[in-house]
């Protein structure tokens, strides 16, 4: 047997091999970052000031306020929850609105399905009527 016959698609086998591990472990990844978290998404009018308190069980609560009409979107994210049931309440100092949700919670990978980190993340729609 020629040696030369065996060690030439021995090698390539190997370098195939080696080309095809390196691009499952690092298919060009980008380095975006994420957050584990829960978007709330207020639907209806907003007024000028109000204010968003989200609780969780093993969690202090997070609360978010407006004032003046700064932000006009009505989405606001709280990060690092991942809770089962999440309470929220919406506050104008007038009027009271609070709603529990059992959030379904999403895989999310920023830099692709083989790349990390990936984060557990869930949308809450807010009704204010």
């Amino acid at each position: 047997m020629n040696l030369n016959r065996m060690i030439g698609p021995f090698f390539s086998g190997v370098v195939l091999l080696f080309l095809f591990a390196c691009n499952l472990l690092d298919p060009n990844c980008t380095q975006m970052g994420c957050s584990d978290g829960v978007t709330v998404i207020l639907s209806g009018e907003l007024p000028e000031s109000y204010s968003v308190t989200l609780e969780a069980h093993s969690i202090d609560p997070q609360k978010i306020e407006i004032e003046n009409g700064e932000i006009f979107s009505g989405i606001h994210f709280f990060g690092e929850i991942t809770s089962e049931q999440i309470h929220v309440t919406f506050d104008t100092g007038e009027k009271i609105i609070s709603q529990t949700f059992e959030p379904e919670f999403s895989k999310y990978r920023p830099n692709g399905q083989r790349c990390p980190p990936t984060c557990l993340q869930a949308n809450l729609k807010f009704y204010l009527e």
